[in-house]
């Protein structure tokens, strides 16, 4: 498992985060679009 954030650095805020499970990792246009946020 791997997880990506953008986050900001001086409050620590999450402003997106995907969750890298393997090949079957939907990181499409579509689900770029969701809001993973914090």
């Amino acid at each position: 498992i791997k997880m990506f954030m953008l986050c900001e650095s001086h409050r620590g805020y999450v402003w997106s985060i995907i969750i890298y499970v393997g090949k079957g990792t939907d990181v499409s246009e579509e689900s770029k679009e969701c809001s993973f946020s914090t």
